[in-house]
């Protein structure tokens, strides 16, 4: 049986008021990520763990609050960062260690991997998917 890792990814964005994100202006203030192997999930049985990750952004963690999160499943890892390019980096070193196969989130190409491409791209300078794709010609230490 192959295996195939599975990455879920949900981002919280401060907008402005009521307004729709806009990835120009509005800053990514939180991911959630759920990590999982069903493959694994079943090689290992008792000893396999489906990983949940949260990464903050401490510039904006002020306005997220535990009730608006919704998290109804244990975080394993709760990640700060000083803002949101270090978010960013630390998002990639976590593609990096697991590696997916898959990615799945809300409007994927335009609310989550989308959203992430073009804010890294347009507002903080510097190319997201050419650290997180899976070419060695690409695969480069980011910072």
């Amino acid at each position: 049986m192959s295996s195939c890792t599975v990455l879920a990814l949900e981002l919280h964005i401060q907008t402005r008021q009521s307004y729709a994100p806009n990835w120009l202006s509005d800053p990514i203030a939180a991911v959630f990520l759920t990590i999982d192997n069903p493959c694994a999930q079943l090689s290992l049985a008792s000893t396999y763990k489906k990983v949940n990750i949260l990464l903050i952004n401490s510039e904006l963690s002020r306005h997220i609050s535990e009730p608006m999160l919704g998290i109804r499943n244990e975080v394993h890892h709760c990640i700060l960062a000083r803002d949101e390019y270090d978010l960013l980096a630390k998002l990639i070193d976590v593609f990096r260690e697991h590696d997916p196969d898959v990615i799945l989130g809300w409007e994927t190409e335009i609310l989550s991997i989308g959203y992430i491409c073009k804010r890294a791209e347009f507002a903080l300078g510097f190319k997201f998917r050419e650290y997180i794709q899976r070419e060695a010609k690409t695969f480069k230490p980011f910072n």
